[in-house]
């Protein structure tokens, strides 16, 4: 039997991958700073930005989802080993 303690690594891949972004937005930020020089490539970062700003916007839903997903499991599982027992 699955339990909740077995769904820790996706919840830690969850949070690891929104550090990872917010650093990267970080790290573009500061480039972006530094870079004085150069139109086009500070236009190419901040449109990256934005996309990586627009992609953030949909994790609340992308974890919903899952957590929906998990539960609706747990739930199927609970009533399909009723007959067994």
């Amino acid at each position: 039997m699955v339990s909740i303690g077995e769904i820790y690594p996706s919840v830690l891949a969850i949070i690891m991958a929104c550090i990872l972004i917010a650093v990267g937005m970080i790290f573009l930020a500061k480039l972006m700073d530094a870079n004085t020089s150069s139109v086009t490539a500070n236009t190419s970062i901040n449109k990256t930005i934005v996309a990586l700003g627009d992609f953030a916007t949909w994790w609340p839903l992308i974890i919903l989802a899952l957590a929906i997903g998990v539960v609706m499991f747990f739930i199927i599982r609970s009533f399909s080993m009723q007959g067994t027992q």
